[in-house]
């Protein structure tokens, strides 16, 4: 691993440049008004929580248990690291797009992962308006970019008045119809992986509190949706949100909510468990952290998939990373660098480990006080963190993955 303050070689010093002056001179074009969509990591706490039993509620098994293969379209699509921006690029003009993609690209990224908003495409029932994703999309697959696409957020029509679009559909139907149709859009340029919901263990996005025999009822026929279109499509399942059991916060930890998952039959129809082992303010595999950290844990994770011997054991990190800034949570520039490499360093040495995200690209505004806003490996104008050019070295001199 290289440290923020070791030499860097000359290649990587002309490529940092290079980038720097591309990103500022956009960013400046658009420092303000290009906000945060209504994925991230929402004010999840980085905190070591304390750890409170889960309440087990009866399992119902929903769908087909039949186990998916996870060596044909799983394998094909390749590990490597991606970065997970979520609603932020969809709200870009269309330099600034460009610019990230570009820098994406450009620091080695093989993958984006995209929002899919359901209650932006379908505002009324049966009308899909497609113009925002399709734009984003297009021009990731323009440059090469794989997508994992992310289909989540209940439209208003589909969840009860006065609820936000983190409240489960009412009709998951609705939802199965849905991922049907963004499938046969995207299908055609070449999008082939899927999501299915983004932390669902977290009533921050699942509003009405973890509830594992829902998802599984909502996943199962999603997934039979998603082949149904496009049999050789990979799916993942939600990224689970890091910590412990605080079912009074409206909380469940990724081990508590795969076990339930796994007795609804649904983690059989999936080909990779999507997992957000955000770990800030500690580093990866910091050894003090161990009763908290979920990055720490997630071989412990793999162990648990593997005994409940329920769908696959390989896992996906759909977001990682850490702000910088100015809250009192937010770790410094150079401990931000630190954390990233070192997790993608330990993902290299987990070969059941898929794609690791970085969350996030660029920060989605220049207000440092604000935890949710600087999660970027670039600043909001343009200008790159040291965790920026160090990914640029590491990608260069450990070749991704």
């Amino acid at each position: 691993m290289r440290l923020p303050d070791q030499p860097r070689n000359a290649s990587n010093t002309t490529k940092r440049t290079v980038t720097r002056l591309l990103l500022t001179g956009l960013g400046l074009l658009c420092l303000v008004g290009c906000g945060s969509g209504s994925s991230g990591p929402d004010e999840r706490s980085a905190d070591p929580p304390s750890s409170t039993p889960a309440t087990a509620t009866e399992a119902t098994a929903t769908t087909d248990t039949a186990r998916r293969p996870t060596d044909g379209p799983l394998a094909a699509a390749g590990p490597g690291f991606g970065f997970s921006p979520g609603a932020g690029l969809r709200d870009q003009d269309d330099n600034r797009l460009a610019a990230d993609l570009d820098a994406a690209v450009q620091a080695g990224a093989r993958w984006i992962r995209l929002d899919v908003d359901w209650s932006l495409v379908e505002s009324e029932p049966g009308r899909y308006d497609w113009a925002s994703h399709d734009r984003v999309i297009g021009a990731a697959r323009d440059r090469g970019l794989e997508v994992l696409a992310m289909l989540a957020y209940t439209p208003t029509w589909a969840r009860p008045p006065d609820t936000t679009d983190k409240h489960p559909p009412l009709d998951d139907g609705a939802f199965h119809r849905f991922a049907a149709a963004a499938v046969d859009r995207y299908r055609p340029l070449g999008v082939h992986t899927w999501q299915v919901w983004n932390e669902p263990n977290s009533s921050l996005f699942w509003s009405t509190g973890p509830d594992p025999e829902h998802y599984g009822r909502l996943l199962g026929p999603t997934v039979d949706a998603i082949l149904s279109v496009d049999p050789e499509a990979t799916v993942v399942s939600g990224g689970l949100a890091p910590g412990l059991d605080r079912p009074e916060d409206g909380w469940l930890s990724p081990e508590s909510f795969l076990q339930r998952l796994a007795a609804t039959g649904a983690l059989a129809r999936v080909d990779a468990v999507g997992v957000h082992p955000y770990s800030f303010p500690a580093r990866p595999l910091d050894q003090s952290s161990a009763p908290w950290n979920t990055f720490l844990r997630l071989p412990a994770i793999r162990e648990l998939l593997l005994e409940l011997d329920a769908g696959p054991d390989t896992l996906w990190i759909t977001e990682y990373g850490a702000p910088t800034g100015e809250h009192e949570r937010a770790v410094s520039d150079a401990e931000q660098a630190i954390l990233i490499i070192e997790a993608l360093e330990a993902a290299r040495d987990w070969p059941w480990l898929g794609p690791l995200f970085l969350f996030a690209l660029r920060d989605l505004q220049a207000v440092p006080e604000d935890l949710e806003w600087n999660y970027g490996l670039i600043a909001a104008d343009g200008t790159p963190k040291p965790a920026w050019d160090e990914l640029l070295v590491w990608s260069e001199t450990a070749g991704g993955r």
